[in-house]
């Protein structure tokens, strides 16, 4: 069986018109993806003057002598857990 390559066949098939659609459909997307990735930390800094981010006070109790058991502790089952 052979193939003959031939521009016409192409042209008849409206090969043309579907890969230049094809190509700007991609171009498009890609576009558009850029874009958003481009002007994600500009609507992210927007969005964080209408809601932001409740802030949240970190306290310790006991002296340290008394959180120095705690953290052994923490410390070791960390250890542990690998």
């Amino acid at each position: 069986m052979e193939y003959a390559f031939s521009f016409q066949k192409i042209l008849d098939g409206n090969g043309l018109a579907i890969s230049i659609t094809g190509m700007f459909i991609v171009f498009f997307a890609l576009l558009t993806i850029a874009l958003s990735v481009f002007l994600l930390p500009k609507i992210l800094k927007i969005y964080d003057k209408f809601f932001p981010e409740a802030e949240e006070e970190y306290t310790t109790t006991g002296s340290l002598e008394e959180n120095k058991e705690m953290i052994a502790a923490i410390g070791f089952a960390l250890l542990k857990s690998k």
